[in-house]
């Protein structure tokens, strides 16, 4: 039985679906299918060029171990207000 531990192991930055089809029980077709189609349904980051599918390893690991990172929209919003004075202030120089 392979563990997250045994994927935090794999010594590659990007995964395949075929490194985490095991740990989620799942066929490697369907993730790939999920991941061109539907990526929102996996819940962890992929990168789809042409019919390569890559999964960002650090961000896989994270979604396995805590969910989804929750957003503070409110953080959010401050943060855009502060860019978008700062770019203000700079184009009124």
């Amino acid at each position: 039985m392979i563990t997250i531990e045994n994927i935090e192991s794999i010594p590659k930055e990007f995964l395949l679906a075929s490194d985490i089809a095991p740990y989620l029980k799942s066929d490697v077709s369907t993730i790939i299918y999920c991941a061109k189609n539907k990526p929102e349904l996996l819940g962890f980051p992929v990168i789809v060029t042409g019919k390569l599918v890559r999964i960002p390893k650090h961000a896989f690991v994270f979604f396995c171990k805590f969910g989804r990172p929750a957003i503070d929209y409110n953080l959010l919003a401050a943060a855009i207000d502060q860019i978008v004075q700062a770019r203000r202030l700079s184009i009124d120089r």
